[in-house]
């Protein structure tokens, strides 16, 4: 990775790429950050000591099966831990079903999994098993019946190696669906289906342009095994997908982040597949393993989000990059280019001396200019505290920090608000005693522990939840030592 040409991409060009109100902001508002370094009073924090046995012994190695790395050391400055909600808010885990040995079946908590159909009403699971070859689909009323509805023929290799899309296009129930499947041969695969009387019909299944292994360029994802990729839809229907498993053979470059863009708009009624090359990030040194994209309505643009600066150990990021659409750079061309590199210092979380992993941070857009971004980062050798950054539609402002949880490592984080963004957001991580503790955060009064699910004797991790997508909150995940079992619980009443 380090022999590719390092294509700074300048604050006043990004700027004049933009050209909405939005965005209009000072030249450094677009890969400038302000007030986001390391606070004056910064503490390494965390408990003295460390977790890393029961790391190793919990959920933390990637799905490929390679080791896990070791945690960072965070610093030695002991924190009084914030105050814990006892109570559980009247909230009742509810079980879906056993996936086998697919620990990551209900995915990363800054993928989506979960939509609720705006012609039923009906909330629709994506997921998958031990069964070869597909994800599976389950619709229930309530969350807590559920109906098995027919598969999408995509083999991944766990739950983490895909995420969804969902809008109402024309009337209809459109799903966009991005994976990185696996089998006989590496590739990224682009799923459109609709949904309609409780039932889901694929349309589209292809190839994302320069990611299979039998084309041309070839596929990056036989040394990227741990990808999370994402996809979303604009109002107007164009989608855009973003995955680390674009081969880039001239440049040896991999596990980079790769964005596309429709050539066609979804009209609901009709699609014609096609993806184009939109945007390159190299990662530095080495790798960026998980992505996000969040759309900005009422501007029309997309927001790209990746883990960057695993200079500690390759599952171990000090920074998020980032990117709105129009400011999206190939750097001239799209497979044997060099790429572009962001200036490291412009990265969310720059110079805050801590590292998070792939399924350790998420996304929450309340309004188009009230956007957060949420991490779990290692301190005194634990997971414990947290860092928050939230754009204002100018800039990126650092924010006080939600409670204290400690946590394993890559558990995952999520973040949660429902149709009225006025209402704040919810925070769930799961606890090393394997309870889910539970944060609300408002405009008026920022974050305070709400709730906190019980501890059980077996293993928590994979949390992941309905997003803020506008639905009723939720969240789901995996539990048990083997095979898993996805639970669920209707968050909505704390919001």
């Amino acid at each position: 990775m380090e022999e590719v040409r390092r294509s700074h991409l300048s604050s006043e060009s990004a700027v004049a790429a933009v050209g909405i109100a939005l965005l209009s902001g000072a030249c450094s508002a677009i890969l400038g950050i302000h007030d986001i370094g390391a606070p004056e009073d910064a503490s390494t924090g965390g408990e003295t000591g460390s977790d890393a046995e029961t790391m190793e012994a919990h959920a933390d190695a990637p799905p490929d099966g390679s080791e896990a790395a070791p945690p960072a050391d965070g610093g030695d400055a002991a924190k009084t831990p914030d105050a814990v909600a006892t109570g559980d808010g009247g909230i009742t885990p509810v079980a879906m079903g056993t996936v086998g040995a697919k620990v990551y079946a209900t995915g990363y908590g800054e993928e989506l999994h979960i939509l609720q159909a705006q012609s039923t009403s009906e909330y629709w699971l994506f997921y998958v098993d031990d069964t070869a070859g597909e994800i599976k689909t389950r619709s229930s009323p309530d969350f807590v019946s559920w109906t098995e509805r027919a598969a999408l023929p995509v083999n991944v290799a766990d739950g983490n190696n895909f995420s969804l899309a969902h809008a109402l296009l024309g009337g209809v129930d459109v799903v966009h669906l991005v994976a990185n499947t696996s089998g006989t041969s590496y590739a990224t695969r682009h799923v459109r289906a609709t949904i309609a009387s409780e039932q889901i019909t694929p349309s589209d299944i292809d190839i994302v342009p320069d990611t299979d292994d039998n084309g041309a360029a070839g596929s990056g994802g036989g040394t990227c095994p741990n990808d999370a990729p994402s996809v979303t839809i604009l109002p107007d229907g164009h989608v855009y997908d973003v995955t680390a498993w674009t081969g880039h053979p001239n440049k040896g470059t991999t596990c980079d982040t790769n964005v596309y863009l429709s050539t066609a708009v979804d009209t609901g009624t009709a699609w014609t597949f096609g993806l184009a090359h939109d945007g390159y990030y190299v990662s530095v040194p080495s790798y960026a393993y998980s992505h996000e994209l969040l759309t900005l309505p009422e501007a029309g643009v997309a927001l790209a989000l990746w883990p960057d600066e695993d200079n500690s150990a390759q599952t171990q990021f000090d920074s998020v990059g980032w990117a709105f659409s129009p400011t999206f750079v190939l750097d001239s061309g799209a497979i044997g280019t060099d790429g572009t590199v962001p200036v490291a210092s412009a990265e969310l979380f720059a110079g805050m001396g801590t590292q998070m992993s792939s399924d350790d941070w998420a996304a929450c857009r309340l309004s188009d200019g009230d956007i957060h971004v949420v991490r779990h980062v290692l301190n005194g050798g634990a997971v414990q505290s947290f860092e928050e950054v939230r754009w204002n539609g100018s800039q990126w402002l650092q924010e006080t920090a939600p409670p204290q949880v400690r946590s394993l490592s890559n558990t995952g984080v999520v973040l949660l608000a429902g149709s009225d963004p006025t209402r704040g957001m919810l925070l769930g991580a799961i606890g090393t005693d394997n309870s889910i503790q539970i944060a609300k955060w408002t405009a008026a009064s920022g974050w305070a522990a709400v709730a906190t699910l019980p501890a059980t004797t077996t293993p928590r991790q994979s949390l992941a939840g309905t997003g803020c997508a506008g639905m009723a909150p939720h969240i789901i995940w995996t539990e048990g030592m083997g095979p898993y079992t996805m639970m669920a619980a209707d968050v909505s009443s704390l919001l």
